[in-house]
């Protein structure tokens, strides 16, 4: 009786949580944060660390109302218009010196060669682009405001990703309950040959 209760109530959990078991969702993730990681150390220090790190402290001293709003301001290209374009218009000397500091050093940081290239060597193919911009509207979604500012302004902060991407994944696995695993699968196996390729041309351009 009591085997046959048990199998029930995990027959029931594993039905109300899909199709996807959480174990599964966890060794995904897990890979996942892996190949991330991987990433972040093959690529050079100034574009994705420094500039990233420099814009996220000219938020601070630019314009600190945008604060909560980092991932918008950056995923979506929205810097310029909400943090800097009011204030250029305005006379340099009403733009504290600390703002003007960050926003030649970031200048400053965009001129380095490594910066330009490290974008050359990703690439601009259309499916990766749109695969990254789906990826960030669904992180927007579900992770929290300070996961979600973590992966500009925290790079090296992997909890805060795993986090976030754990609650990505089972959103994927929750809206595709119904087609036998196929959606969630090859949206994993996606992003694995993805970060595979990019840290494979990472490797090679700076060795």
């Amino acid at each position: 009786m009591f085997v046959s209760v048990g199998l029930f109530l995990s027959i029931l959990i594993y039905t109300v949580n899909g199709l996807i078991p959480s174990s599964t969702i966890e060794t995904d993730v897990n890979e996942l944060t892996k190949l991330h990681k991987q990433f972040l150390d093959r690529s050079p220090s100034v574009p994705s660390r420094q500039a990233y790190d420099v814009r996220c402290r000219a938020v601070d001293e630019c314009c600190p109302n945008e604060k909560e709003n980092i991932f918008s301001l950056f995923s979506e290209s929205q810097f310029n218009e909400k943090c800097l374009t009011n204030r250029t218009k305005m006379a340099k000397s009403s733009l504290s010196s600390l703002c003007m500091s960050k926003l030649h050093q970031l200048i400053q940081l965009t001129k380095e060669p490594v910066y330009n290239r490290y974008f050359q060597v990703l690439g601009n193919n259309a499916n990766r682009l749109n695969r990254i911009k789906i990826w960030k509207k669904q992180m927007k979604m579900v992770c929290s405001n300070d996961e979600l500012n973590a992966y500009y302004c925290e790079r090296e902060n992997i909890e805060k990703f795993k986090s976030c991407q754990r609650k990505v994944l089972e959103m994927v696995a929750k809206e595709n309950i119904d087609d036998d695993e196929i959606i969630y699968r090859t949206y994993v196996s996606q992003w694995e040959q993805e970060y595979a390729i990019d840290n494979q041309k990472l490797a090679k351009a700076f060795p």
